[in-house]
């Protein structure tokens, strides 16, 4: 099961300087391992690099442990498509369009599991997560903006 969630950070418009070129988009993926902490006697371990999501996690998905797997850049152009890949031996598809309102459409795949959009401001971050990573459920950060 795969769960999205999504939130809003730095929020930007993008205004075209010449109809002819492509805006570059400048697409982060993190790749969390998140976890319900079972010790009652300690506090829940957190990556500090994660304080940004940390808490959409806990409220989205239940968990109070995280740590940055690792984290994977790439700069494209809008309506083209850029592949990252996951730690479940599969790929993350992600393609950026640009509505008439500034807003971005991030269409995301995932082959056999996910296949969705989100529209969402410059800067903004999607979170998808529910696929078993380890002794943990994978939690995937993306963020989009334009440069």
């Amino acid at each position: 099961m795969v769960f999205v969630g999504m939130f809003m950070m730095c929020p930007s418009i993008y205004a075209a300087d010449s109809p002819a070129k492509k805006p570059q988009v400048q697409l982060e993926v993190r790749i969390i391992k998140a976890k319900k902490h079972t010790d009652k006697n300690t506090k829940p371990p957190q990556d500090p690099r994660l304080k940004d999501v940390a808490p959409r996690i806990k409220q989205l998905f239940g968990f109070d442990c995280f740590s940055l797997e690792t984290t994977k850049e790439a700069k494209t152009t809008l309506d083209t498509m850029a592949i990252f890949s996951l730690p479940i031996d599969r790929d993350l598809m992600v393609k950026v369009s640009q509505k008439p309102d500034a807003r971005l459409v991030v269409d995301l795949a995932i082959k056999d599991l996910l296949a969705t959009d989100y529209k969402v401001v410059s800067g903004g971050v999607l979170l998808i997560g529910g696929m078993k990573l380890e002794d943990g459920v994978m939690v995937v950060a993306i963020r989009a903006t334009l440069k």
